[in-house]
C-alpha cells in the first residue's frame, strides 16, 4: 500500500493474513481470512479505495453452496467483508490472479487451465459489476499463470509452459509475445519492476529470473537476471513494492520457508538503485565580482536514507582555488533550503554537493539550486588631491617634483567621498583600501595595500627621485586600472662641499672700511646642485644670512648694498661663507678673518742717537713704542729718513724699534734723523714724527778691484743688457759706505755715472736716462769702471776699465702649445704637453694647492711626457707642469687638478646553487680583469678578462667545509684579492624506516607510506601499476617524517612504489622503491540491521519452531550466524553455513517452542573482510494445540483412569 506495506496470505487452507512494512522489517498478523486459501488464490491492492480485494482459489469447504467466494478488506478497520452481491461467475483455480488497473476496474483469470476472465468495475451498481472479457487468443492459464498491469496494457504469463501475452485494454485484444526461456510452473509469476521492465520468476523449485523490456512491446526478447537466492516452488510469488521485487519461495528446497527476498530494481524512473556516495561539482561559475555573499539556496529531496552536503570554494582568477569549505546555517522555507556561504568572496566560485545513500536503493535528487550575492563591477576612482608635508607634524607643506632634505616625508590625501577623496559611486560596495607605492620606479604599479588615507616615507636613499603612486579597491575587489601619480619627491639629505680656499684683501690691520674676500671655485653638491652661497658677519644678527644668487661668483666686497657694514667692529672682524645645495642642505660656515683700524699712532717715544758724533759715520738711533696705537704693537711699522722730514717717498720702514750703527750720516758735519709710526692697519700721520740731530766727520774710500763684465741681453726680444761685477776693496768703513758709482763710455774717453749700488754687481739694461736721452743699449762695444763713494760723497778713483759687445740670451721660459692633457689610471697619471722650444719636462703635483712633489726629466724637448707613479687611488690631486729652457727660464701651467681611478675592487661574492659535489662562485670586478679562484686545494684560472665573473668548482664532497679566494690582474698589472670566503656543502638526504602498507577499513584501495630522511625534505612519492600511468604525490614542506596516503588504486593491482624527496637546495635523496599489492576491499560489511524473533508456525504436535535473524549490511556479504539454546556469550554450539552475497538476509534456525536463544553474526564481503556482532539472545514463543489435541487431552483428564484399568 502507500505506507510501504506488503500483505501476504499464507495458503495451503490456512486463514493466516499478514502485513509486512518494508521499511521496518515489521511483520503483524492482521485479521484473518474469512476461508482459507487455496491454489489458485489472489490478492489485489486498490490504492484509490485504501481496500484490498480477495479471491480465495480452489477451496475445498463451501459455505451456503458457493465456492465462488469474493471477499473485501479494509485497510483502516482491518475487517474482511463478503462480497455476495457481485461473485465471479465460477470458481477460481491453480494459476488464477488479479490485477489492478489503477484507476477503475479489476481483471481476474480463472486459472485451472481455462481462457476465461472477468473484469470487475468498482463504480458500477451492485450485483452488475463483473462481466466477463473476450477469450480470444486468450491464455489458458495454469499453475505458474500471472498477470500484471502496466500503461493500458495486461501482461500474463500463462503457466506450465513458456508462453507469455499481451492483452491491449483499449483494442480489447490479446497479442503473443516472445517466448520465456522456460517453462514457468509452479511458483512463477509476474510482475512490473516499475524501471521499464517485467519481471518473471520461473518457479518449479528453480531460481530463475527473468526480464523483458516493455518499450520493445511484442518485439523484445527475455533476458536471465541475477539468479534469485533461494528454490521458488509453490507458495512462491514475486511482487514489486517500494522500488524492489519481493520473493518467498514458497516450499522450495534449499532455502527458507519463510523466506523474504528483495532485489533492488535500478532504475531513472524509479529513482532507485545507486551509488553509495557520489559528488556532484559545478563548473567554475564566473560571477564576474562579488564583494560580498546573500546566500546559497537549493531544492532538493531526501528519500530514506540518504543524505546531501554542499560545499563551495572560490577563486580570483579561475585557476588557484582555495579549500572546500562547509556552508552554514540552515533554514528552510518549504522545500528551499538555504544556506550561509563561508568561502572568501571572489570571481569565480563551485558549488559541490556530497550525495550519500546508505542502502543505495534512493539518492537525494536536487533540483536547482541558486548564489546569491552581492556584486560591484565598476571600479572606483582614485583621489584627486594630495597634501604633502615635511613631516607628520603637517606644520611645512611641500611642493611636487622639488628637491627636500625631509627623512620622513607625510602625504595625506582627502577622505573617501570628500572633495578631491578616492569614491566608490552611487550604489558600489564602497571603498575598502588603497595600493600604495613609495620607490625609484616611476612605471611601477601599487602594491602594498593599506586603509589609512596617508602615508609616511622611510629609508630613503640620498640622490633618488621617489614616485608616490596610489591605486584605490572597494570591498568588490575592483581596483582602478591606473594609478593616481600623487606626488615626485627629490631626496638629498647630504650636504654640500665648501670651496677648498677663501682669501681676504687686505689680509691684516686697514683704516679703510673695504674688503675683499675670494673664494676657489671648486664648492660642489652631490645631487640637488648648488642653488646659492650665503654669507654673514658676527656683526649680524644671528643666523641671518645674505644669499649670493650667482653660484659662478667667487669673490665679495664688504660692504656692499645687501650688507651696508664692513668691519662691524675696530679690531678683528669675522666673516662666514656657506654654500646651499636645491633641497636646502647648507654646508658648515667657513671662516675668515678680517682687521680694522682708522687712527693713526703718535709719534714714537724716546728717540736717541747713538753716538751724537763719529768719524767713520756709524751710528745707531733707538726709540719706543708710540703712546696712542691700534692693533698689534708688534705689526707696528717704522718710517725714518735723514735730513729730510720724512714721506711715503723718502723713508725707510722697519718693524724694529731701532736702526743701525750704520753710515746714516749723508753729509759731512750735522745731521737730523727722522722717525714716523704705521699701524697695521695702515694708519700714519707723516707729521707724528720724532727727530735727533747727530754729527759725522770722514775721509775717501778705497778703490774698486778685478771688475769682470757679462753678457745679460734678452735675445728673444732684442732687448740688450751688460752685468759689470768687482771686488769690493778692503779699508772699506762700512757704517759710512754708500755704496759703489757705475759710470759706461762708447768711446773708452768720455764716461757717464749710469747707476750706483751698495752691491758688488750691477746689471746695466739700458734704462737709465742718460744725458743725450739714450735708453737702449746695442749690439756694440761698451767700456766701463766703478768709484766707492761714502755718505759724506767722498768718491774713490776710478777701477779698471772692462769692455764687451752684448749679444743676449732667451730670458722667458718657452710657450705652452695647447692645453696639458693626462690619463688617470688608480695608482699612475700620464701627461703630455707641447711647447714652441725644446725645454725639459717635469710635472708637480700634490695633494694641496700648494703641490710639493716633482717628477720628470731635463731631456730638451718640443713634445712633453711624464708619467706619474706612486699616487693614491680614487684621490684628487693638484697639479702644474714645468719645463725649463737651455737658457734657465722656466715655464709652468696654471695649477689644475685630475682624480685617480678607484681601487680595483672585488665585490658581490656569492656562493649559488651549492650541490653535492658542486657549486658556483659568481664576483664582480669595478675594472676589466683577469681572475685566479682558489678553493681547497684547487684553482681555476680565467683566460680572458670581464667584470663579471662565474665560475663552476667541482670536485666537492657532501656535509664539508670549503673557503674560497680570489686574486685578479686587470690591463694595468694591477693585483688585488677578495676576502675569504666560506661556505659548506649539503648533507646528503638519505631515506630510511620506509613502511608501506594497504589501508584497513576504507571503501577503496589506499595505501599509506611512511619513511624518514636524515635532512628536511619535501615528501615525493612515485606510483605506478604495470600498465598504468606514472602517478607522483608531492607535499612541498620540509620536514624529517614523512608520511602519506594514496587512495583511488585499482583494486589487487600490483604497485611500485618510489620513495625520495628533494631538501631545501633542490637534492634529490637517492629513491627507494617498493612493490605492494592493493586489497581489493579493506573495508568490513556494516550491519546496518540486526533484528530477530522465535516464532511458532502451526499448531500442535505439527508446530514447527523457528528463530528468524534479519540482517541488512552496506555491501553484498555473506552471513555465518553462530549460536546456542540458552544465555550464552560465546562458545556456540552450533552455525549455519555462509549464504550468498546480498545486503539483506533472512537466516531461520530451528528451535524449541518456549526456549531463548543466544547467537552472533558473522558478516564478510566478497574481499574477505569480516564484520562480527556481539552476543545477542532471542526469546521463541510457546507453541499451541490444535483442536483434536486439546479434545484428546480433555478425554484423558476426564477419562484417563480406563486406561488405567488396562493396565496401560
Amino acid at each position: 500500500d502507500e505506507n510501504e506495506n506488503m500483505y501476504l496470505i499464507r495458503g495451503h487452507h490456512d486463514n493466516v493474513f499478514v502485513r509486512y512494512n518494508v521499511t521496518t522489517g515489521t511483520t503483524t498478523e492482521m485479521a484473518k481470512l474469512p476461508v482459507g486459501a487455496w491454489d489458485g488464490s489472489s490478492l489485489v491492492y486498490v490504492g484509490n479505495h485504501n481496500e484490498i480485494y480477495y479471491s480465495p482459489g480452489s477451496i475445498g469447504t463451501t459455505r451456503s453452496g458457493s465456492s465462488n467466494y469474493f471477499y473485501k478488506y479494509d485497510i483502516p478497520t482491518n475487517t474482511w467483508s463478503e462480497v455476495t452481491t457481485d461473485r465471479p461467475a465460477a470458481q477460481t483455480g491453480a494459476g488464477s490472479s488479479m490485477t489492478y488497473d489503477g484507476s477503475r476496474y479489476i481483471y481476474l483469470t480463472r486459472g485451472a487451465g481455462q481462457t476465461t476472465w472477468w473484469r470487475y468495475d468498482l463504480d458500477a451498481s451492485a450485483g452488475s459489476r463483473w462481466s466477463t472479457l473476450s477469450v480470444i487468443g486468450a491464455p489458458n492459464v495454469t499453475t505458474g499463470g500471472e498477470m500484471t498491469h502496466n500503461g493500458g496494457y495486461i501482461y500474463s504469463v500463462r503457466g506450465g509452459n513458456n508462453a507469455n501475452y499481451r492483452y491491449d485494454i483499449g483494442a480489447g485484444t490479446w497479442a503473443t509475445m516472445p517466448v520465456l526461456p522456460a517453462t514457468i510452473s509452479t511458483g512463477g509469476s509476474i510482475t512490473d519492476g516499475g524501471d521499464g521492465y517485467l519481471y518473471v520468476t520461473r518457479g518449479t523449485n528453480t531460481a530463475n529470473n527473468y526480464r523483458y523490456r516493455i518499450a520493445d512491446g511484442l518485439l523484445g526478447t527475455w533476458t536471465s537476471m541475477t539468479d534469485i537466492p533461494a528454490q521458488v516452488n509453490a507458495g512462491g510469488f514475486e511482487e514489486h513494492v517500494s522500488n524492489r521485487n519481493w520473493v518467498i519461495a514458497g516450499i522450495g528446497t534449499n532455502s527458507y520457508p519463510d523466506g523474504l527476498y528483495s532485489f533492488v530494481v535500478s532504475s531513472t524512473g524509479n529513482g532507485t538503485g545507486f551509488m553509495k556516495t557520489g559528488t556532484y561539482t559545478s563548473e567554475a561559475i564566473n560571477l564576474v565580482s562579488v564583494y560580498k555573499w546573500a546566500n546559497f539556496s537549493v531544492n532538493y529531496t531526501l528519500p530514506n536514507n540518504t543524505f546531501v552536503t554542499f560545499e563551495t570554494r572560490t577563486s580570483a582568477d579561475g585557476a588557484t582555488w582555495d579549500n572546500w569549505t562547509n556552508i552554514s546555517n540552515e533554514q528552510v522555507f518549504g522545500t528551499t533550503h538555504t544556506f550561509k556561504i563561508n568561502s572568501t568572496p571572489n570571481g569565480y566560485l563551485q558549488v559541490r554537493a556530497n550525495l550519500s545513500s546508505s542502502d543505495r536503493i534512493f539518492s537525494p535528487l536536487i533540483t536547482d539550486y541558486a548564489v546569491s550575492y552581492y556584486q560591484d563591477i565598476t571600479e572606483p576612482t582614485n583621489p584627486s588631491a594630495v597634501s604633502a608635508y615635511t613631516d607628520g607634524t603637517k606644520v611645512t607643506s611641500m611642493s611636487t617634483d622639488t628637491w627636500y632634505n625631509h627623512t620622513a616625508p607625510y602625504f595625506e590625501w582627502p577622505d573617501v567621498d570628500a572633495m578631491g577623496g578616492a569614491t566608490d559611486g552611487v550604489g558600489g560596495s564602497g571603498v575598502a583600501g588603497y595600493y600604495v607605492y613609495f620607490g625609484i620606479d616611476s612605471g611601477a604599479d601599487p602594491v602594498t595595500f593599506q586603509t589609512a588615507n596617508n602615508y609616511t616615507a622611510g629609508s630613503l636613499s640620498a640622490g633618488q627621485t621617489y614616485y608616490l603612486k596610489i591605486m584605490t579597491k572597494d570591498n568588490a575587489g575592483m581596483i582602478t586600472a591606473t594609478s593616481y601619480n600623487a606626488f615626485t619627491y627629490k631626496f638629498d639629505n647630504i650636504a654640500p662641499i665648501n670651496p677648498t680656499l677663501i682669501d681676504v684683501v687686505p689680509t691684516g690691520y686697514t683704516a679703510t672700511d673695504n674688503f675683499v674676500f675670494t673664494w676657489s671655485a671648486d664648492a660642489t653638491d652631490s645631487f640637488s646642485s648648488i642653488v646659492k652661497l650665503q654669507y654673514r658677519t658676527d656683526g649680524d644678527v644671528p643666523d641671518t644670512w645674505v644669499d649670493i644668487a650667482d653660484v659662478n661668483q667667487v669673490s665679495l666686497t664688504l660692504p656692499n648694498v645687501d650688507h651696508i657694514v664692513g668691519a662691524y667692529q675696530s679690531g678683528k672682524n669675522k666673516f662666514y661663507l656657506r654654500v646651499v645645495d636645491g633641497a636646502g642642505n647648507v654646508s658648515p660656515p667657513f671662516l675668515q678673518e678680517y682687521y680694522y683700524s682708522a687712527s693713526a699712532p703718535t709719534p714714537p717715544e724716546n728717540l736717541v742717537a747713538t753716538p751724537t758724533s763719529s768719524t767713520n759715520n756709524s751710528f745707531t738711533f733707538s726709540w719706543d713704542t708710540p703712546l696712542s696705537y691700534a692693533g698689534d704693537p708688534t705689526k707696528i711699522i717704522y718710517h725714518y729718513s735723514i735730513n729730510l722730514l720724512p714721506t711715503a717717498n723718502n723713508s725707510v720702514a722697519t718693524a724694529a724699534k731701532a736702526a743701525g750703527p750704520s753710515a746714516f750720516a749723508t753729509q759731512k758735519g750735522d745731521n737730523l734723523f727722522f722717525v714716523v709710526a704705521e699701524d697695521e692697519s695702515g694708519n700714519i700721520e707723516w707729521g707724528n714724527y720724532a727727530s735727533v740731530t747727530f754729527t759725522a766727520d770722514t775721509s775717501n774710500p778705497p778703490i774698486p778691484g778685478n771688475v769682470q763684465i757679462f753678457d745679460t741681453s734678452d735675445r728673444e726680444n732684442t732687448k740688450y743688457g751688460i752685468a759689470v761685477k768687482w771686488a769690493r776693496p778692503d779699508g772699506i768703513d762700512v757704517a759710512n759706505f754708500d755704496g759703489f758709482v757705475i759710470y759706461r763710455s762708447e768711446d773708452n774717453v768720455t764716461f757717464t755715472e749710469i747707476a750706483k749700488t751698495t752691491g758688488s754687481a750691477y746689471v746695466d739694461s739700458g734704462e737709465i736716462l742718460l744725458a743725450s736721452g739714450d735708453t737702449t743699449l746695442e749690439s756694440k762695444l761698451y767700456y766701463y769702471y766703478v768709484k766707492s763713494k761714502d755718505k759724506t760723497s767722498n768718491y774713490s778713483a776710478a777701477s779698471s776699465t772692462v769692455s764687451i759687445i752684448p749679444t743676449g740670451k732667451y730670458t722667458t721660459a718657452p710657450k705652452l702649445v695647447g692645453t696639458p692633457s693626462y690619463t688617470v689610471q688608480s695608482f699612475l697619471a700620464n701627461f703630455k704637453w707641447a711647447t714652441d722650444r725644446v725645454a725639459s719636462s717635469f710635472v708637480e703635483y700634490g695633494k694641496s694647492i700648494s703641490l710639493g712633489e716633482t717628477t720628470g726629466q731635463v731631456d730638451s724637448v718640443t713634445t712633453h711626457e711624464v708619467l706619474v707613479k706612486g699616487l693614491e687611488a680614487g684621490t684628487k690631486y693638484f697639479y702644474s707642469v714645468k719645463y725649463i729652457d737651455p737658457d734657465g727660464n722656466i715655464g709652468t701651467s696654471t695649477v689644475d687638478t685630475f682624480t685617480t681611478l678607484p681601487p680595483p675592487v672585488i665585490s658581490d661574492v656569492t656562493v649559488t646553487d651549492i650541490q653535492l659535489y658542486t657549486a658556483y662562485i659568481n664576483w664582480t670586478t669595478n675594472v676589466s680583469a683577469t681572475c685566479t679562484l682558489k678553493y681547497g686545494s684547487y684553482s681555476i684560472e680565467e683566460t680572458s678578462g670581464g667584470s663579471s665573473h662565474i665560475q663552476k668548482i667541482d670536485k666537492l664532497q657532501p656535509a664539508s667545509d670549503y673557503s674560497a679566494q680570489i686574486d685578479c690582474i686587470d690591463g694595468d698589472l694591477n693585483t688585488f684579492s677578495s676576502d675569504q670566503y666560506s661556505f659548506s656543502t649539503p648533507e646528503e638526504p638519505i631515506v630510511s624506516e620506509v613502511l608501506i602498507e594497504n589501508k584497513e577499513n576504507v571503501d577503496l584501495p589506499t595505501v599509506t607510506i611512511s619513511y624518514k630522511t636524515n635532512v628536511s625534505t619535501s615528501t615525493l612519492i612515485y606510483y605506478k601499476s604495470a600498465s598504468g600511468d606514472n602517478h607522483t604525490y608531492l607535499t612541498e614542506d620540509l620536514v624529517t617524517d614523512h608520511a602519506a596516503e594514496i587512495s583511488n588504486l585499482d583494486p589487487a593491482v600490483e604497485y611500485t612504489i618510489t620513495v625520495t624527496g628533494n631538501d631545501q637546495y633542490n637534492i634529490q635523496a637517492k629513491p627507494f622503491e617498493q612493490k605492494i599489492t592493493t586489497r581489493t576491499d579493506s573495508r568490513p560489511p556494516k550491519i546496518l540491521s540486526n533484528k530477530s524473533m522465535g516464532r511458532v508456525s502451526g499448531r500442535g504436535i505439527n508446530a514447527q519452531a523457528n528463530v528468524y535473524i534479519r540482517i541488512e549490511t552496506d555491501e553484498p556479504s555473506r552471513i555465518y550466524v553462530a549460536y546456542a539454546r540458552g544465555i550464552v556469550t560465546k562458545s556456540f554450539e552450533q552455525s549455519t553455513s555462509d549464504d550468498s552475497l546480498n545486503t539483506y538476509h533472512l537466516i531461520t534456525i530451528p528451535a524449541e517452542a518456549g526456549d531463548v536463544y543466544s547467537y552472533q553474526v558473522e558478516a564478510s564481503d566478497e574481499a574477505g573482510n569480516k564484520t562480527v556482532t556481539d552476543a545477542a539472545t532471542v526469546p521463541v514463543e510457546q507453541s499451541k494445540a490444535n483442536a483434536t489435541e486439546v479434545i484428546t487431552r480433555t478425554f484423558l483428564n476426564n477419562f484417563g483412569w480406563i486406561a488405567k484399568i488396562r493396565g496401560n
